[in-house]
């Protein structure tokens, strides 16, 4: 029975046609707008093709967006797109009538028929297109799976079920009310306003990123040794946070905090053999001091408590107000750990990475149990260990070692006024 009902209904031609336009258009529009929002109309009318004209039809609309498109997407590129759509509405047009969708035509139950169909339909091209996404960026690249298809799941969620209530509106006007093509213009409105909230809710992650960028630089810019500090400090800390199961909160806290904890870093150190007062007083200051830098970037407001305690020590003997053990917030800690590992691998001189991992990490591990908490250090020999930090660092480039690093250990201490020990 299935298989009678999988091609093209022959009553719905005009339809096939009419949503293949409209998703070229929203593929070509989305210079103007973001992806995600080009995306989430292309969704709408793969749904509302799965509905009204099978998994063909529903494929045939997918391939045509980012297949007939004129862009500068290489030819590969537009390639795999349009599979990828091809795919997810295939998949979801299949999906539609194997839990008793009807195709085109009225429907006898709302619910059953129409409703319930349509939201699995909804949830297997998800499914499908975060699959394929998270297939051809893990082939490419390091990226983690598992935290990709986190990444991919959480932006595309609203766009994808958001789409789906308005496929559920299109396919009620075109079929129920009898309007048909005519349907498109009475529901323009709503699909704008969509796809404007999609593309306002990604320009606002792009501006917070570009923000978080300007002030990297204006940190690095300071010092030619801090080039790329940062970006090896929230890498380190990525792949802890991993290691440590932490939640997707957190680790965007994390991120964040890891990226811009020497904000408030005024001026770098140049000599640490005998540190003014007034000069030693401002190092102290600098964590508090980013805190009150940050402070009016709301989307920056969870990532603080880490930025202000990144120099507290386990033992106790750390800045601003030598806090000790576990009332050290727990991304604190870990940022200390990524920051001394960091400065140590800034130290290595040997000629390959795994020796220049061992070297650091063995520097590292001497601060357990007075600057750092004894448990991460072993995350951290865990993920050295087991080859994934230095994948993970394998391709950001070397860090120049600086003197007078306020990380070092000797520095460090000589800045809290303890006197400077040698590793064993």
């Amino acid at each position: 029975m299935l298989l009678l009902r999988v091609g093209v209904d022959v009553d719905y031609p005009l339809a096939v046609v009419v949503l293949a336009v409209i998703a070229v258009a929203a593929e070509s529009g989305k210079a103007g707008v973001t992806r995600l929002a080009a995306m989430s109309l292309s969704s709408v009318m793969i749904g509302v093709a799965v509905v009204l004209c099978g998994p063909i039809g529903a494929a045939i609309v997918g391939i045509a967006g980012p297949g007939l498109v004129l862009s500068r997407t290489p030819l590969d590129g537009r390639a795999y797109n349009a599979a990828m759509s091809g795919w997810t509405g295939l998949l979801g047009g299949v999906a539609y009538l194997v839990v008793g969708g009807v195709e085109g035509g009225t429907v006898d139950s709302l619910f059953f028929e129409l409703v319930w169909p349509l939201t699995v339909a909804t949830t297997a091209m998800l499914i499908t297109n975060a699959v394929l996404l998270v297939l051809i960026v893990t082939t490419t690249s390091d990226t983690n799976a598992m935290r990709a298809w986190r990444d991919f799941s959480q932006a595309s969620a609203v766009p994808y079920y958001g789409g789906g209530l308005i496929t559920f509106l299109i396919v009620v006007l075109w079929v129920g009310a009898g309007l048909g093509p005519a349907t498109i213009p009475v529901m323009l409105g709503p699909l704008v306003l969509a796809q404007a909230a999609y593309s306002g809710l990604r320009a606002d992650e792009s501006t917070r990123e570009e923000t978080v960028t300007t002030l990297i630089a204006a940190v690095e810019a300071r010092n030619p040794h801090w080039a790329g500090r940062s970006g090896v400090v929230a890498r380190i800390c990525e792949v802890l946070g991993a290691h440590l199961r932490l939640s997707d909160a957190q680790m965007i806290q994390l991120n964040a905090a890891a990226r811009l904890h020497n904000i408030g870093l005024v001026r770098p150190l140049h000599q640490h053999q005998a540190i003014q007062p007034q000069r030693r007083i401002n190092l102290l200051a600098h964590p508090q001091r980013g805190v009150e830098m940050l402070s009016q970037l709301e989307f920056l407001h969870d990532a603080l408590p880490a930025v202000q305690a990144h120099h507290e020590r386990w033992d106790g003997s750390g800045y601003p107000f030598g806090l000790a053990g576990e009332r050290i917030p727990l991304l604190a800690r870990v940022l200390a750990v990524g920051d001394l590992f960091a400065a140590e691998l800034a130290r290595a001189t040997a000629a390959d990475d795994p020796a220049r991992f061992r070297t650091a990490l063995a520097a590292t591990r001497f601060a357990a149990g007075t600057r750092l908490d004894p448990q991460l250090v072993d995350a951290l020999a865990a993920v050295v260990d087991n080859g994934r930090l230095i994948d993970a660092l394998k391709e950001v480039e070397l860090l120049r070692p600086d003197p007078f690093d306020h990380d070092r250990p000797d520095v460090a201490d000589a800045i809290i006024g303890r006197t400077p020990q040698a590793a064993t």
